[in-house]
């Protein structure tokens, strides 16, 4: 049925802002796009659905993706400080942020990970995951051995993650933590977020799981991985490594050690699970039928075009 309709040719086109991609799905000059973010994806929607008298359909798709922040927990960061990292994410508002990156597509995490994963779901995890409680975060901060160090922020240059920095910034400056965002090219924070010194005190990351299991999720914390034998968050757990370990295996993998997986990273604070998004796809209204293949990206979604 996908190949009922022979192409003669297909294009491809790269933009490198997803404003030139907006502007280029409505002047006609593509047919199709999978990869509009919401500064782009507004213009076309009413709330959560696309606005049918612009000649536009509508496809969603699952997405594993989502935003975190990861703290550097070693002895040369504030962040340290269990106090100080359940802190900064009290002072944080997880829907506001999703608000402001995706728009009313945005979704908030209830756990460390995307719920929409194989061997997770929104029954895991808790219903009060790090709910913004400005009072509490202050109180931390008090208990906390922070002195008033200017923190800082590593940044993914990427929208879906960078648009949310500053918003971050100015709720953790409500608390009175002081926050400076390091945004670099990407090659840059590559090599920035892997090395040994790294100055950082916590990161703001976008995560996915390539098969959509929550080991590859986490992939960060796992300390097995890495040549240092220490994993991202820059200190040795051996009691997380063994909870990663019981989810990563095949013979072990249950939702019980994926659950103590979670708790023990809630627990003791080491990632931040933020919020996430469907994938939206917008088209011309040329194209009749399409069929989405979850977590995988645009290549693997078909559709047909009738003219």
């Amino acid at each position: 049925e996908r190949n009922a309709n022979y192409l003669k040719q297909l294009t491809c086109r790269v933009y490198t802002d997803t404003s030139t991609l907006a502007t280029a799905l409505e002047t006609g000059e593509i047919d199709f796009t999978a990869d509009l973010e919401t500064n782009g994806l507004s213009q076309f929607m009413i709330g959560d659905t696309v606005d049918e008298s612009l000649g536009l359909i509508q496809m969603a798709g699952e997405n594993n993706a989502f935003v975190q922040l990861m703290f550097n927990c070693s002895e040369s960061s504030p962040c340290s400080d269990i106090k100080l990292r359940q802190a900064i994410c009290y002072a944080i508002d997880a829907a506001g942020c999703a608000m402001q990156v995706y728009g009313a597509l945005g979704e908030v995490c209830n756990a460390p990970t995307n719920p929409n994963l194989e061997d997770s779901g929104l029954e895991f995890g808790y219903d009060d995951y790090f709910n913004q409680d400005l009072e509490k975060a202050r109180q931390l901060v008090e208990e906390s051995s922070y002195n008033g160090e200017t923190l800082e922020l590593l940044v993914l240059p990427r929208t879906t993650v960078s648009a949310s920095a500053v918003l971050i910034q100015n709720y953790l400056d409500q608390v009175g933590i002081k926050v400076t965002l390091n945004e670099k090219d990407m090659a840059t924070y590559r090599k920035i977020r892997t090395s040994a010194d790294a100055t950082h005190d916590f990161e703001l990351l976008g995560a996915t799981s390539g098969d959509s299991y929550v080991y590859t999720s986490l992939k960060d914390l796992n300390a097995a991985s890495s040549r240092s034998g220490m994993s991202l968050i820059k200190i040795q757990d051996d009691e997380l490594q063994a909870r990663y370990d019981a989810v990563k295996s095949q013979a072990t993998n249950s939702p019980e050690t994926v659950q103590a997986l979670f708790d023990y990273v809630t627990e003791q604070c080491y990632v931040y699970g933020m919020y996430y998004s469907g994938k939206v796809m917008l088209g011309k209204d040329i194209i009749k039928q399409g069929t989405v293949v979850p977590f995988f990206g645009p290549i693997f979604n078909s559709f047909v075009i009738q003219r």
